[in-house]
């Protein structure tokens, strides 16, 4: 048992060095970071899902001021999306800048596919957090005043298709990383 633990050690890390030579450290740490950094995202937006569930339970009960409590922590949840896709974007530049240094074309070209999904993926997240705070602002004076002014349908409908959009950017950058990967584990 401990020798297959280190035989497969031993081809990790001869894997990983070769995935080094054919790829920068910049790419790869820009690559784990972005990763990361995607989590946060997810995190946060699943968050925010719950925090509408709670609201929208909070306003059927008529309990308006926990339900304000609630749709101002959301608000903040929000704006913190916009700054990770900040920071999600200075690691798609740095591995954007890498391209050229990934020594096979297809792969290259993977990549590239990949991080260009992304980055239309970081616009349409950029895009929902605005209509999100929209709408949380609206629930917001709603609870607040006993009415809204902005109608909250069409915003729900175009958060809607944003999280529609995004996890298609999202399928095809996966996609796209998982040809890169495969076409670089065979590149020597």
């Amino acid at each position: 048992m401990a020798t297959a633990l280190m035989a497969v050690g031993a081809y990790a890390i001869w894997d990983g060095v070769r995935f080094v030579k054919a790829v920068p450290e910049d790419f790869i740490r820009a690559r784990e970071q972005s990763a990361l950094i995607s989590a946060d995202i997810v995190n946060m937006a699943a968050s925010i899902s719950a925090d509408l569930s709670s609201i929208n339970d909070l306003d059927q009960k008529g309990k308006y001021e926990e339900a304000v409590k609630i749709t101002e922590q959301a608000i903040e949840r929000s704006k913190d999306v916009r700054s990770k896709v900040l920071d999600l974007s200075r690691e798609l530049e740095a591995m954007t800048k890498m391209l050229p240094e990934i020594k096979s074309p297809e792969a290259r070209e993977a990549a590239k596919e990949a991080i260009s999904n992304r980055i239309a993926l970081s616009f349409r997240l950029m895009d929902y957090s605005a209509y999100l705070a929209n709408l949380l602002t609206s629930l917001q004076a709603k609870f607040r005043v006993g009415y809204t002014v902005t109608p909250v349908a069409p915003i729900l409908e175009q958060i809607n298709s944003e999280v529609t959009a995004i996890n298609s950017f999202n399928k095809n950058a996966s996609a796209s990383m998982e040809k890169f990967d495969s076409l670089v584990s065979q590149y020597e």
